[in-house]
């Protein structure tokens, strides 16, 4: 990381910007060219491993690229936010703060019924009071679930300045 002032390496701090963010960014390689979409998650971590899951349709490009080659890239960003303001010497100083996470991962399909509920219960529980358990399986079995092992990301952060 080019500007060390702003690396988080503290995971408490990691898990709090991958807490607050509501979607990820997810970049692959389509026989050589990058293709990215945009997604809700839900996470745990544990040693410093984060597992992201994320739903969506089994078929379609997105699912047809993560089939050819699991390989993916996420980022997320959370307080992103616009500062401007004049300097003594008449000079404005403008900047943008954010917090922000990265990293690089294997991604596959969830088929067991089981580790979907689990899943699906880390997705939810970040947006809803309803819990997993409400749904049948019918409706769990036709849900895709992707889950996405990053084994190290980075994070940085740009404060405003006081």
């Amino acid at each position: 990381m080019r500007r060390k002032d702003r690396e988080i390496t503290d995971l408490p701090e990691i898990r709090k910007i991958v807490q607050s963010a509501t979607e990820c960014h997810l970049a692959f390689c389509d026989d050589g060219l990058p293709y990215g979409v945009t997604l809700n998650y839900g996470f745990e971590e544990h040693d410093g491993i984060f597992t992201f899951y994320f739903h969506g349709a089994g078929e379609g490009r997105k699912a047809e690229i993560i089939r050819r080659n699991p390989n993916a890239y996420f980022f997320m960003e959370s307080g992103c936010a616009f500062h401007e303001e004049k300097r003594p010497d008449g000079q404005t100083y403008m900047t943008m703060s954010y917090s922000s996470a990265a990293g690089a991962g294997t991604i596959r399909e969830v088929e067991d019924m089981q580790e979907k509920r689990h899943a699906l219960a880390r997705l939810t529980e970040r947006f809803s009071r309803t819990p997993v358990s409400v749904f049948p399986d019918s409706v769990i079995r036709r849900t895709t679930i992707w889950k996405m092992t990053v084994p190290r990301m980075t994070a940085k952060r740009n404060a405003p300045r006081n």
